[in-house]
């Protein structure tokens, strides 16, 4: 659900950042025609998808750090409840540096799951 959740917010994040490049030419086109009403339409049109892009960024932040934070805490607690199971002896690592260096390895990794369909989906988007 919060993975499905993250890449809609991605893929929507992504297509309103293609949407300002779009609404520049216009704008532009207006500025050097002297058409006010054109360009005002343009500039509040610009304002609008801004508004929008942060928006949608800021939701797709939010919720890959709740995702983030879930599979660290739950990956802490597994290992937490092994390490009371296992006796002293036969531990090689410290549970300690598994729950605090390798779970954060795991949530970087939650950080960027999108990355690689996003970046080709990008490449694709401006050329």
């Amino acid at each position: 659900g919060r993975l499905l959740r993250t890449g809609i917010l991605r893929f929507l994040n992504t297509v309103v950042q293609f949407l300002p490049a779009l609404i520049l030419g216009p704008l532009l086109n207006a500025i050097k025609l002297g058409d006010i009403s054109a360009g005002q339409q343009a500039a509040l049109q610009l304002f609008v998808v801004l508004c929008i892009k942060t928006f949608v960024e800021n939701q797709f932040f939010y919720q890959t750090t709740m995702m983030a934070t879930r599979v660290r805490s739950m990956l802490q607690a597994c290992i937490y409840e092994k390490s009371l199971r296992l006796h002293d002896a036969s531990a090689n690592v410290p549970p300690v540096t598994l729950m605090q260096v390798d779970t954060g390895k795991v949530e970087d990794l939650t950080y960027s799951l999108h990355t690689l369909w996003d970046g080709i989906f990008q490449v694709a988007g401006y050329s």
